[in-house]
């Protein structure tokens, strides 16, 4: 008999703007969750932490929560994620089908099954039906418009038992969806190889036309992306795509997001909260990074992000003056010391064969190490979170040439302290021919940066 994997979650009414939220999972007892609100960059995507507890041996849980307001929820558990739609005071039961789909009853049921059926419930498991292996943007643009108009029809029949609030976010959600999806897709055509500048079409990104701001209390995560990349467009219409990625593009980037968003405090806020994390984790630009967080706080200076903004930064400025020290296991199973490579630069890629944002990199890194032929120069991958026999294939399949290194899970914390890898990955940073650390923000190998980088210190 087939195994039903059975969810039960139940809000019930306690008191003024409290809710219990209870639970059955049979398949997944003895099981930690947490649920969670307001995720943004504002609390470095943490969230807060509204719940958290451990399923019991039945796979049962309870936790109170309290609510302000109707508001989405996420909830994690396992691998699964959640995002529901719920209300202080009110019942919501979800349990799944034997077809694997979700059955709703109780209050907020007409918003949670909009989310279900439209896929932004598990947002993560949207597959396009465009393929990535060419380049179709008329299809792709059809494709997400499509996919907007479906979303909006789900309305149709549940539209007058539904919420303003949730209808407002409902909307805003799907709009930011479309708008960051159409932007992201010749960049990852690009990252691809399948593409370079002279592809895209003049009229492409048009689309940002009739992009309109939304209201400072949107939840929307969607939107948010689709903001920070219409800031990115507006700022490179009007410097030019040629400074795409550079340290002037950063500084117009501030001054833009400043005029567009002079009426939205708290959008500005969060995007200008976004762009720092993505310049202290991801690029080495000192320059725009200091003084882009001095102008932060003078115009925010009550804003609760500025304590782990300025411990980032600092923690990334002090890593720049260590020397790494560490030994691990190559993949034939021999010890490497990082000592063994001074006299060389080395460029460190951080890595997975989970990771495909990393594996569509790698070609990027061949044309690298060819312009760099017979230099002082070692092109190191670190493998993290693998099984011995997954990092192994996936070297072999994806013919990566260079030092593969395996850091196993008692080297997670120091590589954590010193290189920051809980940011994520990709990542990349360099160690010039001492020993020292000179970046844990190393470009990555697609960009020229890189190059220009690596030959500084081999020239030094």
């Amino acid at each position: 008999m087939k195994k039903t994997f059975f969810l039960l979650f139940l809000f019930s009414k306690t008191c003024f703007g409290q809710t219990i939220l209870k639970g059955k999972l049979t398949s997944l007892p003895n099981t930690p969750f947490s649920i969670l609100t307001d995720q943004s960059a504002l609390n470095n995507y943490a969230g807060v932490l509204i719940g958290q507890g451990k399923t019991d041996a039945n796979g049962q849980f309870n936790s109170t929560i309290d609510l302000k307001t109707e508001q989405p929820v996420s909830l994690f558990i396992a691998k699964a994620f959640f995002v529901l739609w719920a209300k202080p005071n009110t019942t919501l039961t979800i349990q799944e089908s034997l077809d694997n789909g979700y059955v709703f009853s109780g209050a907020m049921v007409k918003e949670n099954e909009i989310l279900y059926t439209s896929g932004l419930m598990q947002p993560y498991k949207i597959l396009s039906n465009v393929g990535m292996d060419s380049f179709k943007p008329e299809k792709y643009l059809h494709y997400i418009d499509s996919l907007e108009t479906n979303r909006l029809l789900i309305l149709k029949e549940k539209n007058s038992f539904i919420s303003d609030k949730f209808l407002s976010h409902y909307k805003t959600e799907i709009s930011g969806f479309s708008y960051f999806n159409k932007s992201q897709y010749p960049a990852l055509s690009k990252a691809t190889n399948k593409i370079t500048d002279k592809d895209i079409p003049q009229d492409y990104f048009k689309f940002w036309d009739n992009f309109t701001l939304q209201d400072d209390s949107t939840k929307s995560i969607s939107y948010s992306n689709a903001l920070q990349d219409f800031i990115q467009y507006k700022t490179l219409e009007r410097i030019g795509k040629s400074q795409i990625g550079t340290e002037q593009s950063w500084f117009e980037m501030f001054k833009t997001a400043d005029t567009l968003l002079q009426q939205h405090p708290l959008s500005l806020q969060r995007q200008k909260t976004a762009y720092l994390l993505l310049l202290i984790k991801y690029f080495n630009y000192v320059d725009v990074t200091s003084k882009e967080i001095d102008n932060y706080i003078k115009q925010f200076p009550m804003s609760t992000s500025i304590s782990f903004i300025n411990n980032l930064w600092q923690k990334k400025q002090g890593s720049a003056n260590v020397n790494p020290s560490f030994h691990l296991k190559n993949d034939a199973g021999n010890w490497v010391d990082i000592k063994d490579f001074i006299g060389k630069v080395v460029y460190i890629d951080f890595w997975g064969s989970w990771c495909k944002a990393c594996i569509i990199n790698m070609p990027h890194a061949e044309l690298l190490k060819e312009k760099l032929k017979s230099k002082d120069v070692v092109f190191l991958y670190l493998d993290f979170y693998d099984a011995q026999q997954k990092w192994l294939s996936a070297i072999k399949k994806y013919n990566i040439e260079g030092t593969h290194l395996k850091a196993e899970k008692s080297d997670e914390e120091y590589f954590n302290r010193i290189f920051n890898i809980s940011q994520g990955f990709p990542r990349y940073a360099l160690i010039d021919k001492k020993g020292k650390l000179v970046t844990i923000s190393a470009p990555p190998p697609n960009n020229q940066n890189a190059y220009d980088l690596i030959k500084k210190y081999l020239d030094d």
